[in-house]
């Protein structure tokens, strides 16, 4: 049976980890995200440490013997078109019935609880567990999410959505309408 491992520091893109929804229509709803990793993610040991956990449970499920063609949770992010993706960069996507948890950067690790303070953009870290799966003729290696670590909350959102904070950043307010107001 496959360990539990901490994937590098990456950019959280498709986040669903307060709400859990179904990955295709009328399927079973879970929460999950995906990763993506730089090149410079893909050169430290937590990579190449995820990497060997991936191959080491692919050899345990499929008995010694991976087969030719096997679905790999590490993909090339070159082949998406979404913000943040594109060459040179690789993705992971992890899922799970059950709520992940979710803390933030400092040492004593307090728990988000708070949906709006996980998005799109960050950077993260994930505690996921490799597992194989042959299911109506899929075969491949699939990655449980167990928790997440927000390593970084000051970040640009992928989806381009601004703060209200930054939104509103002119300061105008009743007030001030109301002192230059002729009326």
């Amino acid at each position: 049976m496959s360990q539990n491992i901490k994937t590098p520091v990456g950019i959280l893109s498709f986040a669903s980890l307060f709400t859990p929804r179904a990955a295709v229509p009328g399927g079973d709803e879970r929460y999950s995200t995906s990763l993506l990793f730089d090149e410079a993610a893909q050169q430290t040991q937590e990579y190449k440490d995820l990497v060997a956990a991936i191959q080491a449970e692919a050899k345990e499920f499929f008995g010694g013997k991976v087969p030719a063609g096997i679905r790999n949770p590490i993909r090339d992010a070159a082949e998406k078109e979404y913000a943040g993706y594109g060459p040179g960069k690789t993705y992971i996507s992890a899922w799970s019935k059950s709520r992940p948890g979710i803390v933030g950067p400092n040492p004593t690790c307090e728990e988000i609880v708070e949906a709006d303070r996980v998005f799109a953009g960050q950077r993260a870290r994930l505690y996921v567990r490799p597992f194989g799966y042959n299911n109506s003729g899929n075969k491949g290696i699939g990655l449980s999410l167990q928790h997440v670590q927000i390593t970084k909350f000051d970040m640009p959102r992928l989806d381009g959505r601004k703060s209200a904070k930054d939104v509103f950043a002119d300061g105008y307010s009743e007030q001030k309408e109301l002192e230059y107001s002729p009326f």
